[in-house]
């Protein structure tokens, strides 16, 4: 039997996975994660160990995957809307430094354990704090950073190039990006940032919401690279909390996955 530290609930499997409990109750039904049972009840439960494993398995895109449907609980909205193309520019809303990286870490799991190239925006999050959790992952940053896998660099030198926030230039500088991440024999990446530098006050910072819906475009040209926006909650009025959701095809909330508001038809 394995040690009580590596089985977990369902609820702490979901937790873990950052997926919805219906989510794992249809993977195991149809027999694509594997669970035991037990009590009088049948209650599910989780080798960390097998959960670790989906989490690596490219099969597995389901799990924090935005080409895949499963992982997003309910329909389409039925007020007009269209599904994207791809889903792969993603909202990630969370309220605490723990939060952050818990919701974040399947993706970047994902990416080193796939070999695939991240590039990272920080802005709040200290680069020396990022660097340390990595390494609380068993991750080289250091040598992933050396064999040209992560680029860590500051919204200073992304966003914020030049003292201010251009959309025009940040979308250029995106597409850059993906073309050096995507060299010959390579067809997935992840980009990621973190958005606070809105807060700054710096010139140009209204253009945010205008920056995101044009992102879209760029995302659809690119379907396997994943472009991943970090919103602090608490660092967000609502009107810019609901710009974001109408901005992104997939949303990631702090419990579950959902469907975005944005229409391509706009």
């Amino acid at each position: 039997m394995l040690e009580d530290s590596n089985v977990l609930t369902i609820e702490e499997a979901a937790r873990f996975l950052n997926v919805s409990k219906i989510s794992l109750r249809r993977w195991t039904n149809t027999g694509r994660l594997r669970c035991f049972r037990i009590g009088v009840r049948g209650e599910r439960r989780f080798a960390k160990t097998e959960l670790e494993a989906f989490l690596a398995d490219e099969g597995a895109n389901c799990v924090h995957s935005p080409t895949a449907t499963a992982a997003i609980d309910g329909p389409w909205p039925s007020v007009g809307l269209h599904p994207p193309s791809n889903d792969n520019h993603i909202s990630l809303h969370y309220s605490s430094e723990e939060q952050q990286f818990r919701m974040f870490r399947p993706y970047l799991l994902k990416y080193v354990r796939l070999g695939a190239p991240i590039l990272y925006i920080y802005d709040s999050t200290p680069r020396a704090r990022l660097m340390s959790l990595m390494r609380s992952e068993g991750i080289d940053p250091d040598e992933l950073t050396r064999r040209g896998v992560l680029r860590a660099v500051a919204s200073s030198e992304a966003y914020l190039r030049g003292g201010g926030f251009s959309a025009d230039a940040m979308l250029a500088f995106v597409e850059k990006s993906v073309q050096e991440m995507l060299p010959e024999g390579k067809s997935k990446a992840l980009i990621t940032g973190e958005m606070s530098w809105y807060c700054s006050g710096a010139n140009g910072v209204s253009g945010i919401l205008d920056y995101e819906r044009r992102l879209n475009r760029l995302a659809d040209r690119f379907p396997h690279v994943v472009m991943l926006c970090q919103y602090h909650i608490d660092r967000f009025d609502s009107a810019m909390t609901l710009g974001a959701l109408c901005a992104h095809p997939v949303v990631e909330l702090p419990d579950r996955t959902v469907r975005g508001f944005y229409d391509l038809q706009l």
